[in-house]
């Protein structure tokens, strides 16, 4: 019986071990995914300040919206241990970064969705007042749908470096101990 549970023991921290290189390498790999996020979020806010500009200026025709185009960073390693019988046997350390990761990554996703709905609303807005132009309430309707545009787009780069800076404690093996990390994520409407 001794033997087979040391064997069982052994067996299990070489999974611990496998899984947590799982982790480091996807951490690795968000890197790639959070700089092209942060490039199409900067893109996208020199976008909408063009267009801002060009409205206030009164001018009629606005140029396109450029909508960033984002990606989750991957919590499939994440996932596999959280939902599966290795969780107690992960270093505690590793575990509760884990979930300030996930919880960071909960609140990205709330944020981008924000986007979606903001650049919608802004694109909305700019049409209707391209249809009916001199009406000085859809003009200022458009520059107000941009201007919270601007603000998501924003916001969104900052949590985009708190992520950025997570994710290196992660790879690193430190612990997570930014304010954001253990922000949580807003309840879905």
């Amino acid at each position: 019986i001794a033997a087979e549970q040391t064997a069982e023991a052994l067996h299990h921290r070489a999974q611990a071990r496998e899984m947590t290189e799982k982790l480091r390498a996807e951490s690795e790999e968000n890197r790639h995914v959070i700089a092209y996020d942060v490039e199409s979020l900067t893109q996208g806010l020199a976008s909408t300040d063009a267009v801002l500009a060009v409205l206030t200026r009164g001018e009629r025709t606005t140029p396109p919206l450029h909508r960033p185009d984002l990606f989750l960073p991957a919590d499939a390693a994440w996932t596999a241990i959280r939902d599966s019988a290795l969780l107690p046997i992960m270093p505690k350390l590793l575990i509760d970064n884990g979930w300030k990761v996930e919880a960071t990554q909960e609140y990205l996703d709330s944020r981008m969705s924000a986007i979606t709905q903001s650049a919608d609303q802004a694109e909305a807005a700019l049409a209707v007042r391209q249809a009916t132009p001199g009406d000085a309430d859809l003009g200022r309707t458009a520059r107000l749908r941009l201007a919270e545009l601007r603000v998501q787009e924003a916001r969104l780069i900052g949590t985009m470096a708190e992520f950025q800076v997570i994710d290196e404690q992660m790879v690193r093996g430190e612990r997570i101990d930014t304010p954001g990390a253990s922000q949580p994520a807003p309840a879905r409407k």
